[in-house]
């Protein structure tokens, strides 16, 4: 961390273009920012904080990051109208997937009908893959038939991706979006996260391959993509073959007792607390760093959000706004600025 950002307090909007979110050309170079995951299950605590980022940042091309969790969900749809591009993340089920994209269409209806422009709003729903087979594979782990476990082993996160991508045709289709299109609205692009293979067993470029679509977006990390450059295959509209297939496979997991459903709902549960998890190390870091430095009395996350005090009674608290809370996890609590139990 730079010393003189951190002991000047830089605003964000500020420290921005030395962070280089700058518009390189604003139809596809967008940033994200997340909102905190201790607000995961706060809807108007998460709104607050995606309005404030907005307005820091003040830049187009921003997209605030908000869970696909029950609270996130209609939070989704207030920031839509109310003129913020949204990342959608923590994304995993087809049927969460089409609550998302009712709120991003109902939120486009919301902003068109208060008379603004629904052509700059940019948005993606973030599915994320790779998690889904790890997940399904222990509960394959656990069956006794290996037959069985080796044809379905590695598939359910392609197949689930295959019929959100079928939906996403779907729902952007229709009299009610081509309503919306007319005004120059944008569909809500499916994005690929998560998609490096966690089982070195599985084609090191299998998330690649599989999920080329048109008017999709993958985030493809730095070591997966030079594997794909170097033997990656690159074959036009995968994601729409193959789809009964897709289907089949997934009604086979089903047969034997695997719920996709139920597997889905304990990811997103998992990626608030892995989310929470990093946050905890954040400031924990931040606050070491601050007391190399001499700032040790008081301090401020770059957003701005999270101060934190020492040397009184309430030494080792966070405040947000002016709540002061612990940065806890949710497994154990009481846990200390740096990282300690």
């Amino acid at each position: 961390m730079d010393k003189h950002i951190f002991s000047a307090g830089l605003r964000l909007n500020k420290a921005v273009p030395l962070l280089g979110i700058e518009p390189l050309h604003r139809a596809l170079s967008y940033i994200s920012l997340e909102c905190s995951p201790y607000l995961a299950n706060d809807t108007e605590a998460t709104m607050a904080e995606a309005l404030r980022l907005w307005a820091a940042v003040k830049r187009p091309n921003l997209m605030v990051k908000v869970p696909a969790t029950p609270a996130g969900i209609p939070a989704i749809r207030e920031l839509i109208g109310r003129g913020l591009n949204i990342n959608i993340t923590l994304l995993f089920s087809v049927s969460v997937y089409e609550q998302v994209v009712e709120a991003y269409i109902s939120g486009l209806e919301d902003l068109e009908r208060a008379g603004d422009d629904v052509s700059k709003i940019g948005s993606v729903a973030s599915i994320f893959v790779s998690r889904i087979d790890t997940a399904i594979d222990k509960q394959l782990d656990k069956l006794g038939d290996k037959q069985v476990v080796d044809r379905l082993r590695g598939k359910a996160a392609i197949a689930n991706a295959k019929l959100a991508y079928v939906r996403y045709k779907a729902l952007f289709s229709g009299p009610r979006w081509q309503l919306l299109a007319s005004s120059g609205a944008k569909t809500q692009r499916l994005l690929w996260a998560s998609t490096s293979t966690k089982n070195p067993a599985y084609k090191d470029t299998m998330y690649v391959e599989a999920l080329i679509g048109r008017d999709t977006v993958n985030t493809v990390p730095p070591a997966t993509m030079d594997a794909f450059r170097d033997h990656g295959e690159a074959n036009s509209d995968v994601m729409e073959q193959d789809v009964e297939g897709a289907r089949a496979m997934l009604a086979e997991l089903e047969q034997h007792g695997v719920s996709l459903n139920e597997v889905t709902e304990e990811l997103v549960k998992d990626g608030v607390q892995q989310f929470a998890d990093a946050f905890d190390k954040l400031f924990g870091t931040s606050w070491r760093s601050a007391s190399a430095m001499g700032c040790s009395n008081r301090f401020g996350i770059a957003t701005g959000s999270i101060t934190c005090t020492a040397g009184s009674s309430r030494a080792g608290l966070f405040f947000w706004g002016d709540r002061p809370f612990r940065p806890i996890s949710g497994r154990k609590s009481g846990r200390t600025l740096d990282g300690g139990n």
